[in-house]
């Protein structure tokens, strides 16, 4: 009941979604222009700060997909909970191109099957940093996968970017807001206050909520 009564108040709500927007947006895929990947260093048991370079698969892979998704599917008021479902299901509303969602989906799962690897090869000792994934430990045709999957990752922000500038201009509303804490499928936990200057950047907590009142103002 909660889920249906605000995905019923979200799509009406600018604010809301370019503030959400913007949180989905803060992280960018990490290519580089010369090199492959912009990689960073481990450098918590080595003195001489060299330590294995890696990119983060959750922070700097998976997130850029369920952040992105997560707006898409809040704008159009759609149900679902999975990342893939609801990019399929925002294509049709948000008049997104079917083959470039399908191969962003295609893109998501395979960063989420390079996460699962890592955890299983890893053990129970290593799952902390299982999401740690240094690309030339890849086969070369996985390499080039990984690299394509992380375009089409900034190709999704892209989209979303586009959609902020286009539906959601900043016509600078001051309301307050209640924020819940989410995971990746959606499911809610404990929630605070945001007033209209907090910026959750850096937080893991995500704005799925504005009193009606604002809404209404």
């Amino acid at each position: 009941a909660l889920r249906a009564h605000l995905n019923g108040l979200v799509p009406n709500n600018p604010r809301f979604l370019r503030q959400l927007a913007h949180y989905a947006l803060e992280v960018k895929p990490p290519l580089g222009i010369i090199s492959d990947f912009v990689l960073e260093q481990d450098t918590s048991d080595d003195k001489d700060g060299k330590g294995e370079p890696f990119i983060d698969l959750k922070k700097s892979g998976a997130r850029l997909f369920v952040d992105a998704a997560r707006v898409f599917a809040l704008a159009a008021g759609i149900d679902a909970t999975h990342s893939a479902a609801r990019l399929r299901e925002a294509a049709g509303k948000r008049h997104l191109d079917a083959m470039e969602v399908a191969s962003a989906v295609d893109a998501f799962h395979f960063v989420q099957q390079l996460r699962l690897r890592a955890q299983l090869a890893g053990g129970e000792q290593a799952r902390a940093s299982a999401n740690r994934l240094n690309p030339a430990t890849l086969s070369e045709i996985d390499r080039r996968i990984l690299k394509e999957s992380l375009r089409q990752a900034r190709r999704l922000q892209e989209r979303l970017a586009l959609l902020v500038d286009q539906c959601w201009p900043d016509n600078h509303i001051h309301c307050a807001c209640f924020i819940f804490q989410s995971d990746e499928d959606g499911a809610f936990s404990r929630g605070r206050s945001l007033s209209d200057g907090d910026n959750p950047a850096g937080t893991r907590e995500l704005a799925v909520f504005e009193f009606s009142e604002c809404i209404r103002g």
